[in-house]
């Protein structure tokens, strides 16, 4: 295939992407606000005469927080697939994989187009609903068959999160390769331990480390920030990967070091176990607000140990929310360290150094607004309270001298 012809088949990809994406967020818009309506009309109708109904609430609730998250999703998408068409002529286009995108989000929008069928079977079965109810009460049959409906649509909506997550990632899997192309041929020289060993003035981004003897890894480097050579472990920032996991996802590590990842609890180990690390934490709330917490000492034990964390030595601004958990074991839903009677990553999901259970946890669910429990979400107590989760948080580690 010639090199015209690929950047033929780009511009088509970028035409659908871009109408895939505008046709997809009026649709999303339009679904959200008719869920909204009428949810919220069928509850003012019925008041408590129906718990059913409730429960049907949620769902439409649950149904829109979906559907607000494809849209972040595509827009992703929609952005990294432009970033791949600027660096083609340069780099020369893969056209295998642009044909596998193009195949993906054909089946996308098939299920798409049954997704929009379903979604208005049940909002006319809720209007219908909605017009009996007030002279002949609540239909439990017709309840029950609207129920049915919304969990089927919810079993379609996850399977179109997947599909759509796979372009993601595999979208980012190419800008990867792209960057380290890029970058000045000094900045790909001999193998770096960590973020430590890049030189100076290279830029931001994801670089080969070799850790130890056995392993090479994909890590994100903090080049910019407080004099740069961060090896960046954690981020959040939109929800899109699941932090509710195991010991052994939290042990190996998971998610995509551009975006939303934890590097890895035995790689922690390993490194900071080498030499002597300092720890920086950067937290940023819905309203653009910023903090950080800086550690002079950071350590993370064995696994025999269960991962142990050794935090000492605070400054900053966001107060010292881990001085908590300094000296605690790592807990997981499958394995329970935190000296509770009860089991705090599965009361508050997600994985973390608990330890009775929380002042901070920055592995907590996603929200995208103030949950209605406490400790939920993304936590630091000292900066923003307990009842607040916050937008997005950056965990980055850093070799010093002895």
């Amino acid at each position: 295939m010639d090199q015209r012809f690929s950047v033929e088949i780009i511009n088509v990809v970028q035409s659908l992407l871009a109408m895939y994406v505008y046709q997809n967020e009026r649709r999303m818009e339009e679904m959200a606000v008719k869920h909204n309506q009428t949810g919220n009309s069928i509850i003012s109708d019925l008041g408590p005469k129906s718990l059913a109904l409730e429960r049907m609430e949620s769902k439409l609730n649950e149904t829109t927080a979906i559907l607000n998250r494809h849209n972040g999703i595509l827009q992703d998408i929609l952005e990294a697939e432009q970033r791949e068409k600027s660096t083609t002529s340069v780099h020369g286009p893969n056209s295998l994989a642009i044909e596998k995108m193009e195949s993906k989000l054909n089946d996308t929008t098939a299920i798409l187009n049954r997704y929009d069928g379903i979604l208005q079977e049940i909002l006319e079965a809720v209007q219908r609903e909605k017009s009996t109810t007030s002279v002949h009460g609540p239909n439990s049959l017709a309840i029950e068959k609207m129920e049915s409906k919304l969990n089927d649509t919810t079993a379609i909506l996850n399977r179109y999160d997947g599909i759509l997550q796979e372009i993601l990632e595999a979208v980012q899997r190419g800008m990867f390769e792209k960057d380290y192309f890029k970058r000045p041929s000094k900045c790909q020289e001999g193998r770096p331990i960590d973020c430590n060993d890049i030189p100076d003035k290279c830029p931001s981004g994801v670089y080969k480390v070799f850790p130890n003897e056995r392993q090479v890894m994909d890590v994100y480097c903090e080049m910019n920030l407080d004099e740069g050579h961060w090896t960046v472990f954690q981020r959040r920032e939109n929800g899109y990967t699941d932090f509710y996991r195991g010991w052994n996802d939290y042990k190996s590590g998971f998610g995509n070091p551009k975006h939303e990842f934890w590097l890895g609890n035995e790689i922690l180990h390993s490194l900071t176990s080498r030499g002597k690390y300092e720890m920086r934490i950067d937290l940023i709330d819905f309203d653009g607000n910023n903090a950080f917490a800086k550690y002079k000492e950071f350590r993370i034990g064995d696994e025999s140990s269960k991962f142990k964390l050794t935090a000492d030595g605070y400054y900053g601004t966001a107060g010292n929310s881990l001085e908590h958990h300094n000296g605690h074991r790592f807990s997981t839903k499958d394995s329970d360290n935190d000296n509770h009677s009860s089991q705090c990553a599965t009361m508050f999901p997600g994985a973390w150094w608990f330890n009775v259970c929380l002042t901070a946890d920055l592995n907590g669910q996603y929200f995208l607004k103030t949950p209605d429990a406490q400790h939920r979400g993304l936590n630091w107590r000292s900066w923003k309270g307990s009842n607040y989760s916050l937008k997005g948080s950056l965990m980055m580690m850093r070799r010093v001298s002895s």
